[in-house]
């Protein structure tokens, strides 16, 4: 079963899961759980040079490799490779490892087996030394010095041959596990990873920096103001921080943002305290090669990362790198485990509401017509089957929903931190008086989310294509906003979403999309908030108000009806020949540019 959507969707609410997944058997009524884990597997060697070899044997098992990356294996020198990722990804090339005064021989042999022909040497000649040169050049092996002045030149000459792409990561040069949180992500979509001072740029990143700025979209500043300050936090081009109160938060920080972006079936763990930083380093580009996350980890597994990984169910797969010694086996075993129920055309769950079951862990529901009542649930619930009810039922992290054969999951009376719809083929999600933090669609296929009752929603990220039911409008789906995923060249697809019902509160339009307000619905307004200057608006049926706030690139319809438009930037409107717009009103200077047959129909603009 494919789960890596479901896997990056709770990793898109997992600062809301906040239980422990400890397992337990337990008995429902008519049903028996089964006590299950995710598959645990391990990359390891005898040392980091030879587990860095299993891990391109990992990755490049089958095939070839023209490229290898060959970074100094000691501590001391791993930060010349911090930023090695991104050309890793861009070359389709292993990182591998070597001492400074010899080739390591699990390398050369690796080397061999891939049939390398090129390989980009990442620290100077004063590390990585003339004889390792010597003899990769017997090899037949043409050799790339990236190996600069210090650790902010080897850096900007990676950088270089990565490229700017309109996003770029900025790390500190002091603090690797900060780098190596991002390294697999900043690889799967091309971001250049740069290092600063904690309290300012070098020179020559400056001017890198300034000569890329008009280009650049998104600057991810990653670690808190005692690694990088403010100050340099604010000469840097439309800069995010990405920073928690130590790495592991800083990690979970990272994995969050970038979930939607993640579409692997598997995690890979590994040890993220400074003596043992180099699985994490070579384990990046395979990471980034299945477009998944690696989790940092102390042995023994702290608290926070237990809760991190075990608000990741379900998954296909963990992959643990370097030795128990290093990522407990123990740890994830107690963190994997869940408890399993299969039942067709049963009733799950005591009939007693006032003795509801407790179930610790995370817990999967797998059948057709089955119901699931009267239960609180420590951590995830998974759910999977067509014509499934839920009644009464208090979660501690987040529900996963996927109904099959184009059924319908009917929540009831039901309480998370988030709610999940992961779909690939068409289904129907009804919310009656439900409480969540979080609802979030990341569905294949076309689905619809109705709400009803006294249902309230506090944030709801719509990122494919959904029909939206508000009901009479008294449940709400709160903030609500429309997103499709950024891809790796940094586009979004065009997002088509049906409004159906009652919207009092502002719909949120925050990339390219189509949205219809369907015959009978009354939507009140929807914002704009692109950022993609490319991304256009188009609006459909009979709406309210319009508000553009940023990128103003709209198009209305044919048939569609517009009261009033509000631009607070310059913004491009296209009239179809049968719409009307009642008027528009410009705010901060705007200048508006009408355009389409139907412009004839706009009333007045001031």
């Amino acid at each position: 079963m494919k789960r890596g959507r479901k896997f990056s969707a709770c990793l898109a609410v997992v600062s809301l899961v906040v239980a422990l997944t400890v397992p337990v058997q337990a008995a429902f009524a008519n049903s028996t759980g089964n006590s299950e884990s995710i598959p645990i597997s391990r990359l390891a060697g005898t040392d980091r040079y030879e587990t860095a070899a299993k891990i391109s044997q990992a990755g490049w098992a089958n095939n070839s490799s023209a490229y290898a990356v060959l970074s100094a294996g000691m501590d001391n020198n791993l930060v010349d490779s911090l930023t090695a990722a991104p050309l890793a990804k861009m070359k389709n090339a292993p990182i591998l490892l070597t001492q400074g005064d010899k080739l390591n021989d699990d390398t050369k042999a690796e080397l061999q087996r891939l049939g390398v022909t090129t390989v980009y040497v990442t620290s100077g000649i004063g590390v990585i030394t003339q004889p390792v040169l010597d003899e990769l050049k017997a090899m037949q092996i043409t050799v790339i010095s990236l190996g600069g002045a210090d650790r902010f030149a080897t850096a900007l000459n990676i950088a270089n041959v990565v490229g700017m792409h309109g996003k770029l990561v900025v790390a500190s040069a002091y603090s690797n596990a900060d780098a190596l949180s991002i390294a697999s992500i900043a690889a799967a979509q091309g971001m250049p990873i740069l290092l600063s001072n904690p309290d300012k740029l070098s020179d020559n990143v400056a001017a890198y920096l300034d000569s890329v700025k008009s280009s650049v979209q998104q600057t991810y500043v990653v670690g808190g103001t005692g690694v990088i300050n403010t100050t340099v936090e604010n000469s840097l081009p439309h800069p995010v921080r990405l920073g928690g109160a130590d790495r592991f938060d800083t990690n979970m920080i990272v994995l969050g943002t970038f979930s939607l972006t993640l579409h692997g079936d598997t995690v890979y763990v590994a040890n993220g305290e400074d003596n043992h930083l180099v699985d994490a380093l070579t384990g990046s580009i395979l990471a980034a090669k299945n477009s998944t996350a690696i989790v940092l980890t102390s042995n023994p597994m702290q608290e926070k990362t237990k809760q991190l990984l075990g608000g990741m169910f379900p998954l296909n797969g963990v992959v643990a790198l370097g030795g128990d010694s290093l990522v407990s086996q123990t740890d994830l075993e107690e963190v994997l485990s869940y408890t399993n129920f299969t039942d067709n055309g049963g009733t799950v769950g005591p009939a007693d509401t006032a003795n509801p079951l407790a179930l610790t862990g995370n817990i999967q529901i797998t059948g057709n017509n089955t119901t699931l009542q009267n239960a609180d649930i420590s951590n995830n619930l998974y759910v999977t089957g067509e014509n499934v009810n839920l009644n009464n039922l208090k979660v501690s992290g987040v529900v996963i929903l996927e109904p099959s054969g184009g059924g319908t999951i009917t929540l009831n009376n039901v309480t998370a931190k988030g709610i999940v719809m992961s779909k690939d083929a068409t289904g129907t999600f009804r919310l009656n008086d439900v409480t969540a933090e979080a609802l979030l669609t990341v569905n294949k296929d076309p689905i619809k989310v109705a709400i009803g009752g006294n249902t309230k929603i506090t944030n709801t990220l719509i990122t494919s294509e959904t029909t939206l039911d508000g009901g009479d409008g008294v449940g709400t789906f709160g903030n609500l906003i429309i997103t499709g995923i950024p891809q790796a060249d940094g586009s979004t697809p065009d997002l088509s979403v049906q409004l159906a019902g009652t919207f009092q509160e502002p719909v949120m339009v925050a990339s390219q999309a189509t949205v219809t307000a369907m015959a009978g619905a009354t939507v009140n307004k929807i914002g704009v908030v692109t950022i993609n200057i490319n991304d256009k608006v188009s609006l459909q049926g009979t709406i309210n108000s319009v508000d553009v706030y940023q990128v103003g690139n709209l198009e209305i319809a044919d048939g569609s009806a517009i009261n009033k438009i509000t631009i607070y930037t310059n913004t491009s409107i296209t009239v179809d020949k049968t719409a009307t717009v009642g008027g528009i009103t410009k705010f901060n200077n705007a200048v508006l540019t009408l355009n389409g047959d139907g412009a004839q129909n706009v009333g007045s603009s001031n």
